[in-house]
């Protein structure tokens, strides 16, 4: 969320705390006695995951395994102790609003968190209610103050949560919508096919007007136009297959091998540093024609955002059972207002472009179980990273890390760019 959007969600929430009747008096209450029953949040999450094992619709949520849970349970014990911390600032809401998004991009169901608050809240009674009547020198009076400081701060957090699912349910409901209408709209899928057109354009350009040319560049730009005509062929059928929700066509892809070619077919841009960083890692199961689009989509808006120079950074690594793929550019940067909704069908902020670049890309990626994030600072550049998740199976493999680093000056006809964020 922005800077804006927390300030937002902080008021809603100093609302909520008047509605509940929360005090100053609450706060210092909790974070007096969250020390005295810190020894047994252990038992407390080893308890809450026992339940979350034997339940299997909250297992289906857990795609990892115990992996997963081991970093889940470690999470909940961070989480116990902010509650007690005494500090429900700005920031606290903010990372409580990310766990309720959270339970929407795992697929928990609100019925599941529900209940798993109230089990929170019992245990949690239960060791408050030991502590007070274990200490000589709590009244009846101090300890029920501190049971009703904990039932409004658990209060709190179920609304948060439940405001930050319905929020994301409703914005991916939306965005479903929207991708639905792609099947329909054939004349916006045609923007995919400008930029290997504007490729071709260049080359032509490039061998009807220059007066001398070696056949050495000649072959290079014919070789240019022949793959750019495989490149527009292939988007034609792999968006096709997309805009019908067809099944991946899913193989092995060696992800270090192909990217340096999907690189090189989609940044043409030879003022660009290009630097790559690829590890080995293990194959995954995905379909290379579609991952080239969410790849490519990417990888020509950063050579965009830079314009003449600049550093295009990719690097590849496994890391937590997850294949990790970083593209890097030193552009202008997303301002935040639109950060949030450069994967919505049809947004763009450039003049030409029917907005669904980055749609598309957020689409193939969904259905590889991939996840996309990025982060930008203006002025300095954007960062785009895609999890592949690891097969059961799969194991790592110990390799070296290739480094690449491009860097030409040649130039040739200018080009125009329809690509779409």
């Amino acid at each position: 969320m922005s800077g804006d959007e927390d300030e937002l969600l902080f008021r809603r929430y100093r609302m909520l705390q008047e509605f509940v009747g929360w005090q100053d008096e609450d706060a210092a209450s909790l974070r007096r006695w969250g020390p005295r029953i810190e020894s047994v949040f252990p038992s407390i999450v080893d308890d809450f995951y026992d339940r979350i094992r034997s339940t299997p619709e909250a297992m289906n949520a857990i795609r990892e395994g115990e992996p997963q849970i081991a970093r889940l349970m470690s999470t909940l014990r961070l989480w116990l102790v902010e509650l007690f911390s005494g500090t429900y600032d700005q920031a606290y809401v903010a990372r409580r609003w990310r766990i309720g998004r959270r339970h929407v991009e795992i697929g928990l169901e609100p019925s599941l968190v529900s209940a798993a608050m109230s089990r929170l809240r019992a245990r949690l009674v239960e060791a408050l209610r030991q502590a007070t009547d274990s200490d000589p020198g709590c009244d009846e009076r101090e300890g029920e103050r501190v049971l009703v400081a904990l039932g409004r701060l658990l209060d709190l957090e179920l609304a948060i949560v439940d405001q930050a699912f319905r929020e994301e349910f409703t914005r991916r409901d939306q965005q479903t919508q929207r991708m639905a209408t792609l099947g329909q709209v054939a004349g916006g899928i045609a923007h995919e096919l400008r930029n290997p057109l504007n490729v071709i354009k260049t080359s032509v350009y490039f061998l009807t007007n220059a007066s001398r040319i070696s056949p050495e560049k000649m072959n290079e730009h014919l070789g240019r136009i022949e793959r750019q005509v495989d490149l527009a062929n292939e988007v034609i059928s792999a968006v096709t297959q997309f805009a019908r929700i067809a099944a991946l066509e899913r193989s092995p892809v060696d992800l270090a091998k192909l990217v340096p070619e999907w690189v090189d077919n989609h940044c043409l841009n030879h003022t660009i540093v290009r630097r790559l960083e690829l590890a080995r890692v293990p194959t995954i199961q995905a379909d290379p024609r579609q991952l080239q689009i969410a790849v490519g989509n990417i990888v020509r808006n950063a050579c965009e955002a830079m314009g003449v120079g600049g550093e295009l950074s990719l690097t590849l690594g496994e890391i937590d059972r997850h294949i990790v793929l970083s593209i890097a550019d030193q552009g202008s940067g997303i301002p935040p207002e639109t950060l949030r909704r450069i994967t919505e069908p049809w947004y763009s902020t450039k003049a030409r472009g029917a907005g669904l670049g980055l749609a598309i890309t957020k689409a193939i990626l969904d259905k590889h179980g991939a996840e996309l994030s990025v982060e930008s600072r203006l002025g300095s550049g954007s960062c785009f990273t895609i999890r592949f998740p690891l097969a059961p199976h799969a194991s790592g493999l110990e390799g070296t890390v290739g480094r690449a680093s491009i860097d030409a000056a040649e130039t040739s006809a200018p080009r125009t760019s329809g690509a779409d964020s």
